[in-house]
């Protein structure tokens, strides 16, 4: 049960993760926030690199993520 419990934690932290990028990649599409493009495309690489990383660590799979 406590595994089950924190694997079911992490992946929705993993999530969570997933929908931040997906927001920073949907700012970097706003004129006003051109002079950012570059700091959020940075952003976006290394929220990228710890979703793989831990989506491979923790083994989760895609129906896990919700």
């Amino acid at each position: 049960m406590p595994e089950t419990f924190r694997s079911g934690r992490i992946a929705e932290f993993v999530q969570r993760l997933i929908w931040r990028k997906h927001a920073l990649v949907e700012q970097m599409e706003l004129p006003e926030l051109a002079d950012m493009k570059q700091i959020t495309q940075g952003q976006v690489q290394a929220l990228d690199m710890v979703i793989r990383e831990m989506i491979q660590e923790f083994e989760i799979q895609e129906e896990d993520l919700k």
